[in-house]
């Protein structure tokens, strides 16, 4: 499975309301950590969860109410409820650990 691309107009379908657990990879542009090659790679190993990607610069209303202090970082979801979240992003192990 690929990674998706959300923003405030796509979470609550893709992250709140789905059926399997979501990894939410919250980055911005100009961050020199990058997290998107371990997103990706989960995705593609992974089928029992969905991986979503959303740029925190351009839904600043929804990191500030998901509470997000560090980008990028990993969020789990799973029945609509954040569970857990990371700021370790570049480290697949501690993505994992999360999940």
């Amino acid at each position: 499975m690929s990674v998706i691309n959300i923003n405030k107009h796509s979470f609550r379908k893709e992250v709140l309301e789905s059926e399997k657990p979501v990894l939410l990879d919250i980055w911005v542009p100009w961050s020199g950590r990058n997290s998107a090659s371990v997103a990706e790679e989960i995705a593609a190993e992974r089928d029992d969860i969905k991986v979503v990607r959303m740029n925190a610069h351009d839904s600043p209303e929804l990191s500030a109410e998901l509470n997000i202090k560090h980008v990028p970082s990993m969020a789990l979801f799973k029945n609509g409820k954040m569970i857990s979240k990371t700021i370790e992003t570049a480290i697949k192990s501690s993505v994992l650990a999360i999940i």
